[in-house]
């Protein structure tokens, strides 16, 4: 409950979430110091604020927080609350920023140091940020141990996940049969899945086969970036140049 004189804390975090999607980063950051600065009746709900505005300053100006702000907000939050998970996201994705270039595991390795406290939307991101930080074998531990706890669409987004992380190891025969079980229960209709499929045809040289899936008629109509590319190298593959433009041409490229 708001003291007198003060504006209720509810009210203060949409504020700032507005002028934040807003782009107002500057009024953003004044709200959220003003919700720092008044403290509530309750120690769990003032470490949700802090929790809540450091994820605001990872968000925008993540070089200007240090690992010990971080460490010490999470020491105050219950380890399965939103506030933070939230805290543990923000700072994978202010690492992965951070040292892309240098060093592209930074993120992954924010996640696992924290790793039995991750729910499952973090530890999808972990198996994610390990896939594009060219790390398959982690990413295939942590889906090797998620799988079992999932069903409906997100054991599906694990399957393609680990298609995806079999391929990036050599195995495009693994890999196909997963994105296939995917793709046949959506009745072929699925863009991630297909792409995988015609990626691992592609990767055994079967490249009319690759094609012939990529041009499904149950597809969507309009493909996926991750589609269009693929199969206009596979069409310059197999068909030559003026194929590939032709393909590049039906699904809108320049």
């Amino acid at each position: 409950r708001a003291r007198d004189g003060e504006a209720p804390p509810a009210l203060l975090r949409q504020l700032a979430l507005l002028y934040e999607r807003a782009g107002n980063l500057p009024m953003a950051a004044t709200v959220w110091d003003r919700l720092v600065a008044q403290p509530s009746l309750h120690p769990q709900q003032d470490a949700e604020v802090a929790a809540e505005r450091l994820s605001f300053r990872l968000r925008h100006h993540h070089a200007s927080v240090s690992r010990d702000e971080i460490t010490a907000v999470e020491g105050r939050l219950p380890r399965a609350g939103h506030a933070h998970q939230q805290l543990i996201r923000e700072a994978a994705l202010a690492a992965t920023r951070t040292d892309a270039s240098a060093t592209p595991g930074s993120g992954v390795r924010v996640l696992i140091e924290r790793d039995e406290t991750l729910d499952t939307d973090n530890r999808f991101l972990l198996i994610r940020l390990a896939l594009a930080a060219g790390q398959p074998d982690t990413a295939k531990v942590h889906l090797d141990r998620l799988l079992p706890s999932l069903s409906g669409v997100q054991a599906q987004a694990a399957r393609l996940l680990l298609a995806r992380a079999l391929l990036a190891t050599g195995d495009p025969a693994g890999a196909c049969d997963l994105a296939l079980g995917v793709w046949n229960e959506h009745q072929h209709a699925h863009e991630e899945a297909v792409a995988i499929i015609g990626e691992c045809h592609a990767c055994r040289g079967r490249f009319s086969d690759a094609l012939e899936v990529l041009g499904d008629p149950a597809l969507p109509a309009t493909p996926s970036l991750e589609r269009t590319l693929l199969h206009a190298v596979v069409a310059l593959e197999e068909r030559g140049e003026a194929w590939a433009m032709v393909v590049l041409g039906r699904h809108g490229m320049p």
